[in-house]
């Protein structure tokens, strides 16, 4: 067996993950081929993680792991229009709560808001109250105890995503690993 394989073994990397997008994902983001994490018994190596993403209908959020499916879902926001509309109409409201209720059933639940707080704050004609808006949110990650990525992104374009998808993936199986992984090899502490 090779000392990657050893590795692997040892601390539980997989060779391949893949992420699971929602179909309802108009955007959906761009996810590498390949990931590449440290080797966690030396840090001048690198052990490479084969990225393969699959639409399929997701009843909690819009990403997570196939092989983790319920260490972190990451739920996604697009902006101060759709939270204000998913957090203040009733209809929307209502099937929002639910969703964070299961969302909040994962081990790691996360929100992607692709604003950040000052946006939300910002004047805009579609929204009546942004200040009660912004405590709303706050509100729902504080219920729901879900960790909170502001990540204020408006490219669509291939690069941008690519790098949003980047983060994310390690993000997830930073969370699924975190059990088995330190980020200090043993040999150091």
């Amino acid at each position: 067996m090779s000392s990657d394989n050893i590795i692997r073994e040892r601390y539980k990397i997989p060779k391949t993950v893949t992420v699971e997008i929602d179909t309802r994902e108009q955007y959906p983001i761009r996810f590498p081929a390949y990931m590449e994490i440290i080797n966690p018994e030396n840090i001048t190596k690198r052990l490479k993680i084969k990225v393969v993403s699959k639409k399929i209908k997701l009843d909690t959020g819009d990403y997570r792991l196939a092989e983790y499916p319920n260490c972190c879902i990451i739920e996604r926001k697009a902006g101060q229009r759709e939270l204000n509309k998913n957090l203040f109409h009733f209809k929307d409201a209502v099937r929002q709560a639910k969703s964070f209720r299961r969302l909040a059933k994962c081990e790691y639940p996360c929100i992607l808001v692709e604003v950040t707080p000052a946006e939300i704050l910002r004047a805009n004609p579609h929204v009546q109250d942004t200040e009660a808006l912004l405590h709303r949110l706050a509100f729902i990650f504080a219920k729901y105890g879900v960790h909170v990525l502001w990540i204020p992104w408006r490219h669509r374009k291939r690069t941008s995503t690519g790098q949003l998808g980047l983060f994310l993936i390690h993000l997830m199986l930073g969370f699924a690993l975190k059990k088995d992984l330190e980020i200090l090899p043993e040999a150091l502490k």
